[in-house]
């Protein structure tokens, strides 16, 4: 279901490419494409919503916080938690 139009989240819309290095779903979806895996833009990011959200439910329950799974999407989605995440993987990266 596409967003309506002028649609704005309340705290923004992260793409991949926000990242230092990162590359933005369309180019994602490119690569996946010409290795025989088609895909679009959209669908990357519904996989990466997915996975995140995973992430998002891991956290809440290693935390005991009890959270519904339109909340969990709505922490996924959010670039304040993308780039959270980011910053731990990197700073883990670095540490190794």
């Amino acid at each position: 279901m596409p967003m309506p139009k002028g649609h704005k989240t309340e705290r923004g819309y992260a793409t991949t490419e926000a990242f230092d290095g990162g590359l933005s779903y369309r180019e994602i979806a490119e690569i996946m494409t010409a290795s025989d895996k088609k895909m679009n833009h959209s669908s990357v990011r519904n996989y990466m919503i997915s996975a995140l959200t995973k992430i998002a439910e891991e956290l809440a329950l290693t935390v005991g916080a009890q959270t519904s799974e339109a909340k969990l999407k709505e922490i996924a989605s959010d670039p304040r938690f993308q780039a959270a995440l980011c910053s731990i993987i990197r700073d883990r990266v670095d540490c190794d």
